[in-house]
């Protein structure tokens, strides 16, 4: 069982024998994998199918990953983000970034993100909406949110995920200062279980649940601040 993206955007869909879902980023109209319109369109499509799939009981796991060597994802369209010509053409865009990753987040099934390489603003927020994250120990690597250096406030979830994961103090810095985290700080941080020499692009065979799935409870899907558009959540930052 599998379903493949136009070769144009991606991303790739396909399951493997254990039930794991892979969901490969990896444009090849671009250098590094950039969260475009037409890249979150299909990214939409895709977590409809899983979630077709996991009621099904046809899929027992996500991992998100690159096919892009040293690049994981490297954030949204900067150029999209400059079209943006009103508060409400903003608002709408955060909205709908904010409920795909909500529907990452609440997705029935363990979900993980194999980051080896950068992996900035969009890519990180979207790593942030799974259940673990696994970082390759090597040069170049880095996650961060950079786009507070330009002012633009992370709209997708990640300014209420990465408190719930590092604490207010340790989120403040990066939310502040927007500097990427090599992995071994990362990890101190709680970012994920890395660094990893090689995070797992593929969960081995035969061990794909027991290996990279580790066990925890499924989201809560009533779990108060994380509904896009509430009071006091994502929906101020568009």
């Amino acid at each position: 069982m599998s379903t493949e993206a136009p070769a144009t955007h991606g991303p790739h869909l396909e399951v493997d024998p254990d039930g794991i879902a892979l969901v490969t980023f990896d444009d090849p109209q671009r250098r590094v994998n950039v969260l475009t319109e037409p890249v979150m369109e299909q990214l939409e499509g895709v977590v409809a199918q899983l979630e077709d799939w996991i009621r099904q009981g046809e899929v027992e796991g996500v991992l998100f990953r690159s096919g892009k060597p040293g690049h994981f994802i490297a954030g949204a369209d900067v150029d999209a983000i400059a079209r943006i010509d009103s508060p409400e053409a903003g608002a709408e865009a955060a909205r709908r970034g904010q409920a795909l990753y909500l529907a990452i987040e609440r997705l029935q099934v363990p979900t993980a993100a194999a980051i080896a390489g950068t992996c900035m603003g969009g890519g990180t927020e979207l790593a942030l909406a799974c259940r673990y994250r696994y970082m390759a120990d090597a040069e170049g690597a880095k996650i961060g949110l950079p786009e507070v250096q330009l002012g633009i406030l992370p709209a997708w979830g990640g300014t209420t995920r990465l408190p719930r994961l590092l604490g207010l103090q340790g989120a403040l810095d990066l939310l502040h200062t927007g500097r990427p985290q090599d992995p071994a700080p990362a990890r101190r941080r709680g970012h994920g279980p890395g660094p990893r020499r090689d995070p797992p692009n593929r969960p081995k065979a035969g061990h794909g649940r027991d290996r990279w799935a580790l066990p925890g409870p499924p989201p809560d899907p009533g779990r108060p601040g994380t509904v896009p558009g509430t009071p006091g959540g994502e929906g101020a930052g568009g």
